[in-house]
């Protein structure tokens, strides 16, 4: 009803989920969040190793934050919280099928970086940190958020300072060690 034109498969096995991404390797995978950590962990590098085109909603019920920040790093494009809505759950989809991701709107993620200080970064810069680590140029960026290179550009000015980086590559690198702790 709220999501006509696709179609859903359901598997409760790690083998069954391989076949069906083998069969649909763009597929949208909707992956319960509140498995233990390591094997959701596990999962999510298998399938970003066979199937990087493949997008990930998550479902969690509580907002573990270590946890969060590493889905991100294994092409997590959606988090959502258990109780939500069936109507914000098909919108959600809608918006990763258009490009988007459609992430926690807490506002700000805290980073630790290599001097300690503290980095507090929109959602927005989240989203461009994000697909620059992915390896997305400031086109496919812009392409991606539908927004303007200059403002990609200006956004990435913006984070190298905050995160007292020099190039992108340095920023990915902080990105992924942030996702990673």
């Amino acid at each position: 009803q709220y999501i006509p034109e696709i179609d859903i498969f359901g598997t409760c096995q790690a083998e069954q989920l391989w076949q069906t991404l083998t069969a649909h390797p763009e597929a949208l995978l909707i992956l319960d969040g509140d498995m233990h950590s390591e094997f959701c962990c596990g999962l999510l590098q298998e399938k970003q190793r066979r199937f990087p085109h493949a997008q990930v909603l998550l479902i969690v019920s509580e907002d573990n934050k270590h946890w969060l920040q590493r889905a991100l790093s294994y092409n997590v494009r959606a988090i959502l919280q258990r109780e939500e809505s069936l109507p914000t759950f098909a919108q959600t989809i809608n918006r990763l099928r258009r490009g988007m991701p459609c992430l926690p709107d807490d506002g700000l993620i805290m980073a630790e970086v290599s001097d300690n200080k503290r980095v507090h970064l929109s959602q927005r810069q989240r989203e461009i940190l994000q697909l620059l680590a992915a390896g997305d140029s400031n086109k496919e960026i812009s392409r991606t958020l539908n927004i303007s290179a200059g403002t990609v550009k200006a956004h990435l000015e913006l984070l190298y300072r905050r995160l007292d980086v020099k190039n992108r590559t340095q920023a990915a690198i902080i990105f992924n060690s942030i996702s990673e702790t």
